[in-house]
C-alpha cells in the first residue's frame, strides 16, 4: 500500500452539449460528447492519520470542504467506513470556473489516489458511482479518454477518442457560475423521454468524425445566454473561427477552443489571441487521470 503519489488531472472539454429540458428537483438532462485534454491540474497525495487537509497554489480556489477534493475524500470515506485521512496539495492550471472541468478533474484525481493509497481496488465503475456523488463531470474525469453522456451527464459511453485533434483554448477571464448558466436557459420541464435517434455509440462516432475532419456542427446550448451577458467570450469564439478554426464554448464557458487541422493556423491563432489572459495549445487525449511524470 502506497503512502503517497503524485497524479495529473486532465480537463475537459464538450464537443457537444445540448440541454433537452428540466428535470425534478433542480437537475437538468442532456446529451454531451465528452473528450479529454492534455491541460492537466497536478496533484500530489499523501495518507494522514486523520481528517483532509488541502494546499493550492492559486489562492482564489477555496481549501476548505467547499474544494471538489474534500468532497470526493469524505465521500469515499464514507463509503468504504476508512477511518483514514488525506493530505492534498494541488498546483492549479486548469482555470476554475471555465467549463473545463477543473474542480470536477480534481476530484476524480482524488478518488484514484485513495483508491490506491487505501488499496481498496474499487473498479473504475464503482469509482464513477461515487463521483456522481459530488458533481456530474466528475464520472467522466475519472474515466477520461471520450465518451457520450446523457441524463445529468452521468450515464456514459464510452467512445473511441480523437487525440489526432489539437486545439486552442482560450479563456478571456470571465468566470460564468454554472447555476447562473442553467437558469439563464429558461429550460422547460423535460416531457418525454431524450432520444438522439440513433444509439449514443452512433451519434457520438459521428460527432468525433466530423471533429477529426474539421467541419463539425458545433452545439451548446449554453451560448446563446452567455453570448448575450458576455460579448467578449462570443468574440473570442468569433476570432477563432476567423483563423480556420472550429471553434464552440465548452460546458458553461467561458472558455472557448478552436480545433485545427492545420498547425500554422493553429500557431497563427495562438499569437493572435495573445491578448486573452488565458492561451494554451493542448491536445484531445485518451485519458483522464494519469500518474506524473506522465509522457
Amino acid at each position: 500500500m502506497v503512502g503517497r503519489l503524485t497524479l495529473h488531472a486532465r480537463a475537459k472539454i464538450n464537443l457537444h452539449l445540448r440541454v433537452l429540458g428540466r428535470l425534478p428537483g433542480g437537475y437538468h438532462a442532456l446529451e454531451t460528447v465528452y473528450h479529454s485534454v492534455d491541460l492537466a491540474d497536478t496533484l500530489a497525495f499523501e495518507r494522514s492519520s486523520g481528517g483532509v487537509s488541502i494546499a493550492c497554489d492559486n489562492p482564489t480556489i477555496p481549501t476548505d470542504a467547499r474544494n471538489l477534493v474534500a468532497q470526493a475524500a469524505s465521500a469515499f470515506f464514507m463509503f468504504t467506513g476508512i477511518a483514514g485521512g488525506l493530505r492534498a496539495s494541488i498546483t492549479k492550471r486548469i482555470p476554475a470556473g471555465a467549463g473545463l472541468g477543473g474542480g470536477s478533474a480534481d476530484a476524480a484525481a482524488t478518488f484514484v489516489a485513495l483508491n490506491r493509497l487505501y488499496a481498496t481496488h474499487y473498479p473504475l465503475a464503482v469509482l464513477e458511482r461515487l463521483g456522481a456523488t459530488v458533481g456530474a463531470d466528475v464520472p467522466f474525469c475519472i474515466r477520461g479518454g471520450a465518451a457520450w453522456g446523457a441524463g445529468i451527464g452521468t450515464a456514459l459511453t464510452p467512445l473511441r477518442p480523437a487525440p489526432d485533434v489539437r486545439a486552442l483554448i482560450v479563456n478571456p477571464g470571465i468566470h460564468i457560475d454554472t447555476a447562473w448558466a442553467y437558469r439563464a436557459l429558461q429550460a422547460p420541464p423535460l416531457v418525454r423521454s431524450p432520444g438522439v435517434g440513433r444509439t449514443p455509440s452512433e451519434a457520438g462516432a459521428a460527432i468525433l468524425r466530423a471533429w477529426r475532419g474539421g467541419d463539425p456542427v458545433t452545439v451548446n446550448s449554453f451560448q446563446h445566454p452567455v453570448f448575450e451577458a458576455h460579448a467578449a467570450v462570443r468574440a473570442v469564439r468569433d476570432r477563432l473561427r476567423d483563423h480556420g478554426a472550429a471553434a464552440m464554448m465548452t460546458g458553461s464557458g467561458s472558455t472557448v477552443f478552436g480545433g485545427f487541422n492545420d498547425d500554422d493556423a493553429l500557431d497563427e491563432a495562438r499569437v493572435a489571441m495573445g491578448d486573452q489572459p488565458f492561451v494554451v495549445v493542448t491536445s484531445l487525449t485518451d485519458r483522464g487521470v494519469v500518474d506524473a511524470p506522465y509522457t
